[in-house]
């Protein structure tokens, strides 16, 4: 399933935030977003999951619009994982993580064994079983960002939106959740859009990377080319955008060689 943005204009009360804003992101392709703080990130996120709204255009996925969407359908197509997850630390990893299949039950409905299964194979996937008896409060904050993401999975959405999942952890920990990430993509063929902060981050993982700036979307740069001539012009054409969007106090490695580092200068 495609997800489709059409020229949605968006605010944060009464200001605009996005506007003019348009995205196609197939099935099995992660999309980056990046962009100063406050630059309207988590607004696109949470709009694209149906809970902020609309000013203009519309968000489909393929020929439905989410607007038109019950919040049940939307949960079963659109799996949204924010910033910070406000939820009650005294469950297990198991019984936090099956709740990933409430889209699917009727009202009083409960689990069945063969949901009990599928939790078993999300935590074998993501080399969490070790956890599986533990309360959330026991285990490290990368730890919970890992069964968060197995919560998303098993809502078993074709589509998946990451606000800033890496942004609590340590280096380590951000590159072993989307080093996951993108084998999730691989294997589930998952369209995923995730926010990040890391241009390198982005750079590594990402299939296209999209550069919000002054409520607009500055450019795509698309990080697939497979000639090593197209894929140094990606490169150079990313360094650009990223020198707008972030300004000249950020200084940037012209080595497209290597990974975009970046210091103040």
């Amino acid at each position: 399933m495609s997800l489709y943005i059409k020229n949605i204009k968006l605010k944060r009360g009464s200001n605009v935030v996005i506007e003019d804003f348009s995205l196609h992101i197939k099935q099995g392709e992660l999309v980056a977003v990046l962009g100063l703080n406050g630059i309207g990130k988590t607004t696109l996120i949470k709009a694209i999951a149906g809970l902020l709204p609309v000013v203009q255009g519309d968000i489909f996925l393929n020929n439905t619009p989410i607007s038109k969407m019950k919040p049940k359908e939307r949960a079963q197509n659109l799996a949204y994982m924010p910033q910070q997850m406000a939820y009650d630390l005294s469950y297990t990893v198991s019984d936090f993580i099956l709740m990933g299949i409430t889209p699917y039950l009727d009202f009083w409905q409960t689990p069945r064994r063969s949901d009990d299964e599928e939790v078993e194979k999300v935590l074998n996937a993501l080399n969490l079983s070790y956890l599986k008896a533990s309360r959330l409060s026991q285990i490290s904050g990368g730890e919970r960002q890992m069964v968060y993401l197995a919560r998303a999975l098993m809502q078993k959405a074709s589509v998946m939106l990451l606000d800033e999942p890496t942004a609590y952890l340590d280096f380590k920990r951000q590159h072993e959740f989307l080093h996951t990430l993108k084998k999730v993509k691989e294997q589930a063929n998952k369209a995923i859009l995730i926010a990040i902060h890391d241009p390198n981050l982005a750079l590594q993982y990402a299939d296209r990377i999209v550069i919000l700036h002054h409520k607009q979307m500055l450019g795509v740069v698309c990080l697939t080319e497979e000639g090593d001539k197209d894929r140094k012009e990606a490169k150079r054409v990313l360094i650009k955008l990223l020198k707008k969007a972030y300004g000249e106090e950020v200084e940037f490695n012209q080595d497209i060689e290597s990974s975009i580092l970046y210091r103040q200068k």
